[in-house]
């Protein structure tokens, strides 16, 4: 289970996003975007090292406006590539499941830009860990050119066909726009700390 912070604040968030830029520069747009937001209310970035995809651009958007950027690696990737460049403050772990729980632990919430199939696990496992009441983090997705389109729309369908209960209709937050993002998981992390 992962710990919640005792006051309602996001100070740290975890960032899921791809290892590759995509074909679409509004992508990159997003993720600098993103990166400056958090920078302006001096919030934390987690995210999982390298320098390479929308994960490198947010990465060097915070560190180089001088923000705080940690990035938590799995042993295997740096042995698989051992010239790898990282940016911030670097945690070594064993596996992706450490990686994941160590995300969980040290996050206020979690936000995920567009990306492929791990992008996709790793918001998804938020959601789910929600849903189980493993942690009460506020969860959002940040849905660029509609990236998340199809998967929010399975959502609903699970929804309206008994898959998930009515409760589950508000599990995460949406939005094209980095800033009212940000506002709406601020507004969550208050609702669920008054809730617990």
């Amino acid at each position: 289970m992962c710990s919640t912070a005792d006051k309602p604040a996001l100070h740290t968030v975890v960032v899921y996003c791809g290892s590759s830029l995509g074909n679409n520069e509004a992508f990159v747009k997003a993720a600098q975007e993103l990166g400056k937001s958090l920078l302006k209310r001096n919030i934390s970035l987690i995210y999982g090292g390298g320098s390479w995809g929308i994960m490198g651009v947010i990465a060097k958007t915070v560190h180089e406006g001088g923000g705080n950027v940690q990035g938590i690696v799995p042993k295997f990737f740096l042995e698989r590539d051992p010239e790898s460049t990282l940016i911030g403050d670097t945690i070594t772990v064993e596996d992706m499941h450490a990686r994941k729980k160590m995300f969980c632990e040290k996050a206020d919430a979690f936000i995920a830009l567009p990306g492929g199939i791990g992008t996709l696990e790793e918001i998804v496992e938020m959601i789910c860990w929600a849903r189980l009441k493993l942690h009460t983090k506020p969860v959002g997705i940040l849905n660029t050119l509609n990236y998340y389109g199809g998967i929010l729309e399975w959502y609903q369908n699970a929804l309206k066909v008994g898959f998930l209960n009515p409760c589950d209709a508000n599990l995460f937050e949406v939005s094209d726009n980095c800033e009212q993002l940000i506002d709406a998981l601020e507004s969550r992390l208050t609702v669920l700390a008054n809730s617990t």
